[in-house]
């Protein structure tokens, strides 16, 4: 299984079909959700979910990337985080995290994760990131690390995103 960074407190990883009990606490859970915003998920399409998103592992050429964030002490499954690629030297990021770990300090912790590795690893010049307006515990982590660019409204989802850069 293949590990994209690790921290002192977490492991994010490739998901696997144990990840499917805190998947679908995620996926299931309105409040997590209308942070995205998005809408719930039955254990079903939990289930189908989380095998597409195993299988884009083995694609050689792929729209994103979804990892499972986990405790690094007890393998805990907390979360996801994405990694979009917009051209060949831009990266969408984002995260979610059950709401049990909100307020934790994860996010802060995977947001510079994910710099580190998409700057370091990865090579890539320009991240970015979109925020629901309302979602202010992700916009405060985002503003730690990024630029904001603007805002705007998303017929799709119907809310209005902030957008977040950061150029290496």
């Amino acid at each position: 299984m293949s590990i994209l960074f690790q921290t002192t407190r977490l492991i994010v990883r490739q998901l696997n079909l144990n990840d499917i009990d805190g998947f679908y606490d995620m996926q299931s859970n309105k409040k997590v959700m209308e942070m995205v915003p998005d809408k719930v998920m039955s254990l079903n399409q939990c289930k189908r979910d989380l095998k597409i998103r195993i299988s884009n592992y083995n694609q050689l050429k792929k729209p994103f990337d979804v990892w499972a964030v986990t405790n690094s002490t007890t393998n805990e499954f907390i979360g996801t985080t994405a990694l979009v690629y917009i051209d060949s030297n831009t990266v969408e990021i984002g995260y979610r995290f059950r709401e049990q770990f909100w307020g934790k300090g994860i996010g802060t912790e995977v947001v510079k994760g994910l710099i580190n590795n998409v700057f370091n690893n990865r090579k890539e010049n320009k991240i970015v990131a979109d925020v629901s307006k309302f979602n202010i515990g992700s916009t405060k982590i985002l503003e730690k690390f990024m630029t904001k660019t603007g805002e705007s409204y998303k017929n799709f989802d119907k809310c209005i995103d902030l957008h977040f850069e950061l150029k290496k």
